[in-house]
């Protein structure tokens, strides 16, 4: 009971203490005495402030912050410099990298079509002394897994 005496009031304060216009139309004599009170404000007139003269430690700061800050971007502007360069580098080593698998695969490609296997069985008997292989130097294997082949014993 107490609680809501006191809520009463502090009610019945704020009531008193701002008047409030209930509706969405204001009086004509509201209306009417906004603009008189603007123009009496206007026309009165205005004090000059004097500006007090800054101190030396806040000139101190003030052009220590400002040659931080140019600083800063000097470096700022660097470091995008830096980054613009390597970037155009990694883009001439990818062109290059190109360039050279295309060629090594054009060699190899080269290399691969002109082997003539008559010529290589011919220098080989012929020159190096080689011998083709008979069937009994020859050893077959059976596999069990595809992947790979164990080998037990050495090879004659």
């Amino acid at each position: 009971m107490r609680q809501a005496r006191g809520v009463q009031n502090d009610i019945v304060r704020n009531r008193t203490y701002h008047q409030y216009v209930m509706g969405n139309v204001a009086t004509k004599e509201d209306y009417y005495e906004q603009p008189q009170r603007r123009t009496e404000q206007r026309m009165q007139p205005k004090k000059q402030v004097r500006q007090e003269a800054m101190s030396a430690p806040y000139v101190l700061f003030l052009v220590a912050a400002a040659i931080l800050a140019v600083c800063m971007c000097v470096a700022y502007l660097n470091i995008q410099l830096e980054i613009s360069e390597t970037k155009s580098n990694i883009s001439q080593l990818k062109s290059t990298i190109d360039t050279v698998t295309s060629q090594n695969d054009s060699i190899d490609y080269e290399i691969n079509s002109n082997m003539d296997l008559e010529y290589i069985y011919k220098t080989a008997t012929e020159e190096l002394g080689m011998v083709q292989a008979s069937k009994e130097q020859i050893s077959l294997y059976d596999q069990t897994e595809k992947e790979y082949m164990k080998q037990f014993h050495t090879i004659p």
